[in-house]
Order: structure tokens, then sequence, then C-alpha cells
């Protein structure tokens, strides 16, 4: 049928913006027709739309739609009708008696789906559910509404309840109502519905599919009633889960049962030979764990896992402590307590996969060498880790100030943590950018993809890809400055390096990137908010880029390489997690080093504390700072005593020199260990280099330190005795010192300049090893007192002091707000660099004439942006909106329609189900006589989301002509370009390309013609676009498919010159990609690799010979 026999109507789902569709009927057909349409598009039943913005209002379903939409496009909003059983929870819901307990976790749907959900669920993470039948006004009511806000009640009900209420009191739910509880064999509740009885009827999940009541409470409402049957039913509930998951199928023994054997073990030999002081948990570690962090901050506890041998000298001291009245009352108070048998070898395998699933490996040396130890693992944020490990070290009294200290630490961060969420709901909006946010944008744009391929002659493409990761993009015309060359030179070379050890082919490299956010400590930060009150946490993070080498193939978990921003190399990720050179903070990283989704769409992300944070890494930094201390004072000292008229006593001298001989001994066993440590990490050891050049002149300075420093106190001490020193000991005396003083001094020079170029060139604190070396060296040297401050922070206190004397001059809040919002947007889009971030900012703004003006129109077209998710920043100085610069003068001068069409254009449209997408496609392509298969429908699906089912067929027909008109010699040729069939998908992209340029053609001129009123710029179908309406792009690419199905017409003329123009870049693109491999395998023709088979992950990887 043609165009003008039919009615154009635009369906807005009012639910989902995303669904929106153009419906094309005859014009005899009826409201009805048009429903049946919208319940296969939608899936509104036909008897529960409401359809809004005709005409005329039509009579009901029979009237014909071309009496009541006299447009040519009627733009109708549907919505869905509640059924009478939602409808009644709704009401409940409503209703001001509910106000109160707000907290309480409700379900808003009908009963069927509460149990559909449950069913989908694992047995032990299905909810009990609280069917709760209101009537107002009834002696029930009020008293158990006012129950559900008892300190008692809630924990109940947040952690094992659903609840769902209905509204009884209006007979005309009944009906609906009864029917829910029958068709859920529920059918004793009816007469409380019938009957109009205000009850609370208590749910019990069965271990198959749905629910039995368990309680039913009516008529008489007695709080301890009430909380005796929700308790009863957890209990029966955590029952039954026991039961189910303790009984096996068969008799083959699971890794769970031999977990959950290893704690039950423990227990039961507990409770036979020693008296019962603390109670044990005996379910699996992912439960307790759950049990001890997955829940409400301030009922949060510590685990305090127990790994018993009996024979282990540790054994002795935890059953002492747990005996002990005051550990008991703190473990009572603050733990939870899970304890295995380790002692038997079977089931060493169990615990260590509980250990790997829960993110706790690098516990599993304690399972297999059966080490008796007692592991506190403490909370934090929306994670969880290590605080303490004790073993056959730990004697009693230590062991109880673990406990203790673990009970303060817990207290400190759950203070810190409310404190912390206190702020950032003051400070905090949905639009910061918190470390998550960061992390989900980077999984969009990088997580389509496992690896990106390099070839040989790729070099300076890898070097850009590294600087801009490192960086974000160049602050200037001139590209990356010198430093920043040179660092992106270094992980190139680490990168490269790493690579060509595990590729096939030489300097091909496949890596990816990643990023780590890190954010300060909770105590750091409510620090800053302090200080600083227009501070915000949430957005308080700087992520950092990690490169990953794809090393091994062919498994479903491949061994992968990591190199961090500092170019040090990691085996895997594990390593990476704990041994990584971070300052103390908390990383956000995502889960396993991989961007990867749950089931709702959500990232997977992983916390920790920075190795920094970890025992040892404390006892290191009490260490350093001991040592540089005692380098600094003793070398001042020193150098007071060897003036002529200061005198000290023999023993002063003597104690002096002994506290620089350990000073120094220590400073050089840190400095091997530097360079043991870069080896390790494939870092480089070049003189060159300023960590491993400091780590070379200090252990030199300190050998050679060592002998000056015994000679000076022996020469003090014979002295002191009255020896005569002979001439030749003075001078082998003096031979010592000039030389210890000159390899000191350049050790001194060399740490001097290392923390001014760290201080004040990079804005780096310098490394604890470069202090360490400073203090030795000072020691070594004994000429000066080096005095030690903190990093300066003059170009941040400079940036932020500029931007804030701009947002002080704008002249409103909204405004402001807009402002605060692009710098945090710019500082994303430059990959968290706060300071480039900042730069950018600073440039555009001096570069803007009307700053009031910009500003005044992002935030008039704010709301418009957040709902197609444009993002604006400042690049390049200029306003981008989605990383494309816009001319704000023009962009300011648009409608608000013409606006809403620019916006769409840049943003990623949704479509329909892919479902309904497939069939739509598959049935066009049946109709043209051409077979797909079905990946290629799956392509061309995902190529054409953005479009209704109709405009889908229009563009395959146009690719169906476009087909029958070119030459066997062409096909031929896009067969070979695009094997496989994928050639079709090719073409459909393109022509979607051709309609879009053509409609954006006809907005110009559209908007030209309204500007001008030029009659030669007018068309007919200007008389049917609404200019009020935000889809008027869409209309003209409509218009301009189906022009194109028009072979005679000039613009499928046009279409076929911008195919050949096309096919010829394609085949050019070919050629050079056959010209590449040929270099490749030319480049690579003396490299030598052999196959290795990885006992790790089971595949494989190449090795250079």
């Amino acid at each position: 049928m043609e165009i003008e026999e039919q009615l154009t109507f635009f369906i807005r789902n009012e639910l989902n913006s995303s669904n929106d569709f153009v419906a094309q009927v005859p014009r005899n057909s009826t409201v009805g027709d048009l429903k049946k349409v919208i319940e296969v598009r939608l899936g509104i039943p036909e008897d529960r739309q409401k359809l809004e913005g005709w005409n005329s209002l039509p009579q009901d379903d029979q009237t014909i739609l071309d009496h009541c939409s006299l447009d040519e496009v009627t733009v109708l909003t549907v919505s869905q009708l509640a059924d009478m059983e939602t409808e009644a929870c709704a009401n409940f819901l409503e209703a001001a008696l509910y106000r109160p307990v707000q907290s309480i976790p409700f379900h808003s749907g009908s009963l069927r789906d509460l149990i559909c959900e449950n069913s989908l669920l694992s047995f032990e993470k299905r909810k009990i559910v609280l069917l709760y039948m209101h009537v107002e006004g009834s002696q029930f009511s009020k008293p158990f509404v006012e129950s559900l806000i008892h300190p008692e009640v809630v924990p109940l009900i947040e952690s094992n309840f659903t609840f769902l209420g209905w509204n009884i009191g209006d007979s005309k739910y009944h009906s609906a109502l009864k029917k829910a509880l029958t068709v859920n064999d529920l059918d004793p509740l009816c007469a409380l519905v019938g009957n109009k009885i205000c009850s609370a009827n208590i749910l019990l999940p069965l271990p198959n599919e749905g629910f039995t009541i368990f309680a039913c409470i009516q008529k008489t409402f007695e709080l301890d009633t009430f909380l005796m049957c929700l308790k009863g039913a957890q209990e029966c509930f955590l029952a039954d889960i026991g039961a189910n998951v303790r009984l096996p199928d068969t008799n083959q023994v699971y890794d769970d049962d031999l977990e959950l054997e290893a704690c039950i073990k423990f227990v039961e030999n507990c409770n036979r030979t020693r008296p019962k002081t603390v109670n044990f948990e005996t379910e699996r570690l992912q439960d307790v764990i759950k049990k001890a962090f997955g829940v409400p901050l301030t009922s949060r506890k510590l685990l305090l896992l127990y790994l018993n041998n009996p024979k282990d000298k540790f054994s002795k001291v935890f059953w002492e402590n747990v005996m002990d009245e005051n550990v008991i009352r703190s473990i009572e108070e603050s733990f939870l307590l899970l304890a295995w048998d380790v002692e038997d070898s079977k089931y060493h395998n169990a615990l260590n996969r509980a250990l790997d699933n829960n993110e706790l490996g690098i516990l599993s040396p304690l399972v297999e060498k059966k080490i008796c130890s007692a592991i506190i693992i403490a909370p934090i944020r929306d994670s969880y880790t290590t605080l303490a490990c004790m073993r056959s070290t730990t004697n009693s009294s230590d062991f109880s100030d673990y406990i203790r200290n673990a009970q303060e630490h817990l207290r400190n961060e759950v203070e810190q943590e409310t404190s912390l969420r206190t702020v950032e709901e003051e400070r905090g909006s949905q639009a910061d950018v918190d470390s998550a946010h960061f992390q989900t944008v980077m999984a969009e744009r990088l997580g389509d993809r496992d690896y990106d391929c390099f070839e040989f002659n790729d070099e300076e493409y890898l070097k850009g890809k590294i600087a801009y990761a490192l960086y974000g993009p160049p602050s200037s015309e001139e590209g990356y400055g010198k430093k920043e060359i040179k660092e992106a030179e270094k992980i190139y070379k680490a990168v490269k390096k790493s690579s060509n050890q595990i590729a096939e082919y030489k300097d091909e490299v496949q890596i990816s990137f990643i990023y780590v956010c890190i954010e300060p400590l909770p105590a750091e930060k409510i620090k800053r908010a302090n200080k600083d009150k227009e501070y915000n946490p949430k957005t308080d993070l700087m992520p950092l880029p990690i490169f990953v080498l794809r090393k091994c193939r062919e498994s479903e978990n491949p061994c992968r390489i990591f190199i961090d921003h500092t170019g040090r190399t990691y085996e895997n990720w594990d390593e990476y997690i704990e041994r990584n050179k971070l300052h103390a903070c908390e990383m956000v990283l995502p889960k396993n080093g991989r961007y990867t989704f749950d089931e709702n769409g959500k990232i997977i992300l992983e916390r920790h504390l920075s190795p920094a944070c970890g025992v040892d890494a404390k006892v290191l930094q009490g260490f350093d700072i001991a040592s540089t201390t005692t380098g600094v004072v003793s070398g001042g000292f020193l150098l007071v005593a060897a003036l002529p008229t200061v005198a000290f006593p023999p023993a002063a001298l003597l104690a002096a020199g002994l506290a620089g001989l350990g000073a120094g001994l220590y400073a050089v066993g840190r400095s091997s260990y530097a360079l043991y440590d870069r080896s390790r990490h494939k870092q480089s050891m070049s003189i060159l280099e300023s960590e491993p050049r400091g780590a070379y002149l200090n252990i030199v300075a300190g050998a050679l330190g060592f002998v000056g420093v015994g000679a000076n106190v022996l020469v003090q001490q014979l002295v002191a005795r009255g020896v005569n020193i002979a001439e030749a000991g003075i001078w082998t005396v003096n031979g010592i010192q000039i030389a210890n003083i000159g390899a000191s001094g350049v050790g001194l020079v060399n740490s001097g300049y290392e923390i001014v170029d760290q201080y004040f060139n990079n804005n780096q604190t310098p490394s604890a090893l470069t202090i360490v070396q400073l203090g030795t060296s000072i020691l070594f040297f004994g000429n000066a007192v080096f005095s030690f401050k903190s990093c300066g922070t003059l170009i941040e206190e400079t940036q932020q002091q500029t931007l804030k004397n701009f947002n002080d001059s704008l002249r409103s809040n909204r405004h402001r707000k807009t402002f605060n919002k692009l710098v945090k947007s710019t500082i994303s889009s430059n990959d968290g660099n706060k300071k480039a971030g900042m730069a950018e900012v600073i440039s555009t703004i001096r570069k803007i004439p009307n700053k009031d003006e910009v500003f005044a129109v992002l935030t008039r077209a704010n709301k418009q942006m957040n709902a197609k998710d444009i993002k604006f920043a400042a690049k390049d100085g200029q306003i981008t909106l989605n990383d494309v610069p816009v001319n704000m003068s023009e962009f300011a001068a648009m409608s608000k329609g013409q606006r809403d069409v620019f916006l769409s254009d840049l943003r990623v449209h949704g479509g329909e189900s892919p479902s309904e997408a497939v069939n739509t496609v598959s049935s066009s392509f049946s109709a043209n006589g051409i077979t797909y298969d079905v990946d290629v429908v799956n392509v061309v699906v995902k190529i054409t989301a953005a479009l209704s089912g109709n405009l889908k067929t229009t563009i395959i027909d146009i690719v169906s002509q476009l087909l029958c008109k070119i030459t066997s010699a062409l096909n031929q040729a896009l067969d070979k370009l695009f094997p496989n069939r994928c050639k079709y998908a090719q073409l459909v992209d393109m022509v979607m390309k051709f309609i879009s340029k053509e409609a954006d053609a006809w907005e110009t001129r559209y908007e030209e013609w309204t500007r001008t009123g030029n009659p030669e710029l007018y068309s007919k179908c200007f008389d049917h676009v609404d200019v009020a309406e935000t889809r008027r792009w869409f209309r003209f690419f409509e218009i301009c498919a189906q022009i194109c199905l028009n072979p005679s017409e000039a613009m499928f003329k046009s279409l076929l010159e911008y195919f050949h123009t096309w096919l010829a870049q394609k085949m050019c693109e070919r050629q050079q990609k056959i010209e590449q491999d040929s270099e490749t395998r030319a480049h690579s023709a003396k490299w030598r690799t052999k196959k290795v088979d990885c006992n790790i992950c089971r595949g494989y990887y190449y090795n250079s010979a």
C-alpha cells in the first residue's frame, strides 16, 4: 500500500523512551487495530493501554482512526494501566500510614512476579515474604505499621524478608487478589480478603518453587508475638537451607561439602573436648563473609578465621585466649568465628578453592603447609581486607592486643564510614563521577574488545595510545611535552620487551587497557572535608592506567601480564594487587583485571587497600624513618665532633659511630632489595634510571662508609687511649675518608637531585627509598643536616584557586553548579588526571569571551543532555559534547527542538529487543529472496538498533535494490573484500551513513527555510514536520529512506556514486592490509619462537628462541 493511503503514528512509550517507534496503518483501520500493533511492539495488552494525544478523542476501540487523527503524523503517548492486584499494592504504598516505614524493603509488583523472582535464585538466596493485608482504621493496622520501625523488627525484615502490602479495604480489588492467592496455592488466605480481615502473613519459601503459609497474625496485634513469628520463620528457613545444602544429590563428595566438613569436624571435636566459651560458625566461608560484611554498616563485624592444627604451638595460644574473659567479650561484641581443620590434607583443595573464590588466595600457603594461625579479616567500604595474621611467633599478650586493636579499628572504620557517607550525601550528587562511574565509562569504551593488536610498524601509534592512557589528550597543539614523551617511551620499552618474550611475531604487541582508581583512605577524606567545605569525597579519585598483555591462548582463563604506569611488570593479577608501589590508599579495580558486567548491566569491581597499608609496609616504613633519622643525626653529630673547639666523650663518639653503622647497614640492604625487586618486575637496571642509580651509589658509598665510620670510631678510641698512630695509618684513614667523601658526595648530590626533581618537576612525593638513600648519604658525607618537608602542591593549589575565582564570578548558583559539572567531566575525560583536566578547563575559560552566556546555555540544556547521556567538557580550548567540539554561539541560537535533534545525533540510541529485531530483519530478508544466516542477521540488528521495524525493512530493501543495480564484477569484489557474507552488514552500515548524510542536508535546508522564509527552499514535507517535536530529523531520515527505494530517483543515483567511492576506499584499505601482512612476515623472517604449554591455565604461549 502506498504511503499516501496510510496514517503515520509516532508512538511514545511513557515508561521507556528508547522503545519509541513509528507505526503506519491503513486509513480505515480502527483504534483497536492500532492497539494490536502496539501490543506486538511493546508487549502492553490492548485492554491495559492508555493512549493520549488524539486530535479528536475516539469513542471506543472500534472508532476509525481517520476520524480522530487529522495530521499526517500523529504523536501518541502510550502508558500501561495497572491491574487490580498491582493497584491494591500501590494503593497501600501511597497510604499515609506507610510513610514512616520506607526503609523496609517492599515489593511493588504482583505476588506472582515476586514468586518468579525468588524461584530464579538459589535456595539460600531467597527471601521470606511478609504479606500484609491492610484495612484502614482497623485496630490491627496502626500497631502493626508502628512495629515496622521497631529496632528489633527492622534488621530482621531487612536481612531475610520481602514486604508485600495490599489494601483489601476496597472490594474492587478482591477478585484479583483472590485469584492471585489461588494461582499461587495460597487459597486459605482468600477468606481474609473476602472478609476484609487486617492481617500479617508470613510465607516461607519451598525448596523447589512457591511458598507455604508459616504464620497468620490477625485481628489483635502483639509485638512479642510478631517478633516470635519473625524469628521462628527465620530459624526455620535457615534450617531448611542447611538441610538442602548438606544433603548431596549423589554419593560424590563435592568441594563445598569438604569445606563444611572441615568446619563441622572442628566444632564437633571442640564440643567433646573443650568447654564452650565462644560460638563458631558452621557455614561456608562465603556465607560467613556475607553475614559479617554484607549487612548494614553499624551491624558489621570482623571475621576471625582460625586454621587449626593441634600439633602447632600456636594452638595452645589460641585456646588460652578464647578462655580469657576480656577476649571472649571482645569476640562476642565484634567478631564472627570460623574455624577449619587443616591438619587433614583431604580438605586442602576445597579450602584453597574457597579462599580463591573469596579473594583470599594469599592465605592458601597456610593451609597447604598446615600452619596453625588466626587471621583477622576486616570490612572496608564495599570489600574486605586481611588485617592481621597470628601464628607461632604470636604470644598470648600479642593475641589479645591484636583482638583489641582490631575491635578499635572496626569502631574507627564504622565511625569514619558513617561520617564519610554523611559528607557524600550532603555534598555529592547523582552527576558526580566517582570510581564506579569512571570505571563504567571506561568499560563501555574499552570492554567490548579483548586486545588491540599493534604491528611492528605501528610503534608511534602505540606510543600515542600509551601517552593518551597516561596523560589524556595533549595539553597543547604541539603535542606532548618532553617529559611526557620520555615517560611514554619508557612504558613502551617495557611493553615491547615483555611482549617479545611471548609474541608469535617479532615486535607484535597484543595489548588492552584498564584503569585502577585510587582514592584516599576514609580518614584522609574526612580530614580534607573538614579542611575544605567544598570538598566532595565521591569525586576525589585518581585513575591510573594498567597495560595488559595477552600471554596465553586457547584457555578459558588465559594468563596475562600486567604493566603499571611506572613500567613495573607483574606476572599475574594477584601479584599486581599485592606488590604494586602505590601509596597508602584504596584501590578500585575491574574484577580480575577485566571489564565485565553482571546480569543487571552493572560493572563488576573489586576494592582493596594498597600494599602500602599492610602490616609489612608499616614496619618497613618505620625502619625507613628510623634509618633516615639516625643517618641525619649521626652524620651531624660526627661533623660537629670534628670541630676542634667542640669536645665529646669517647663513649658518645662510639655510640654515634655504632648508630650510623646500623643505619648504613639497613640502607645498603634496602638498596640491594630494591635492585632485586626491579629485576624481578623487569624494570630497567640501567644507571641512567634514577632508582637503580641511587641504589648503586648507595651500596658503594655504604661499603666505603662502613669502613670510614669504623675507622673514625677506631681512631677516636685509640687516641683516647693514648696510642700514637703511625703516619702510614693516618694516610690510610685519610685515603678512606677521601674515597668515602667522594662516593657519598656523589650519592648525596644524586639523592638531593632526585628529591628536587620529584618534588618540583614531577610533582611527586619522593619515594621512601630515595629518602633512606639521602639520609645515609648525609651520614657518610657528614657535612649538612637536611630538613624534610612534604611534597609541595603548588600547581594543584594554584589551579584550584583560579577555578574558584572564576566560580565565584558567575552570576548564579545554577551556573556555578554547571561549571563544577564541567570541571568534573573534563577531569574524567582526561582519564582522571586532575591536573590535566583543570588545565583544560582554565585554558578553555580564558578563550571564552562571553562566559556567563555560555554557562547559561549549558544550564538551560542540562536536562536535555542528561536525558540523552550527553557529557559536556572542555578540550583544546573548546566546549565539547561527547568529545565533539561545539560552536557555543550556534548552539545557543538553536531552538529547543533543534537542540534536541542535535543532541540526539550525538548519542547512542536504544532500540527494540534483539529477538524482535531479528524476527523483523529475518522476515524482510526472506521477502527479498535472499538467504541470510543467523550471524548476519544479528550483526544487522546491532547496526539498525536505533530504527523501528518499518525502517529496518526499508533499509534492507534499499540494500537489495543496490545489489541488483551493481555489476557482477563489483559483486565479486564485495565477496572478496567481505567473505562469509559479512558484506550485507557492511552494506547496511554504508546505506545508513548515506541516508544520515542526506537527512542532515534536509535538516539544514529546513532550518534555513524557517529562518529566511525563502520559497525556493520549501518542500511539501515541511508541512508535516511538527516544529515543536524533537523527532524531526528522524522524519527526514524516513523520507530519505523512502525516496532511496525508487531507483529512478536522483537520490538513489547519488547512493550509487557514494557506494562506488566507499567500495574504492575499502579496496584500498584491503590492499594496505595485504602489504602490512607481507611486511610483518618479512620483519619476522629470522624470528624464531617455540610453542610452550602453560601449566597454570592449560593454554599455550610463544617463547622467543
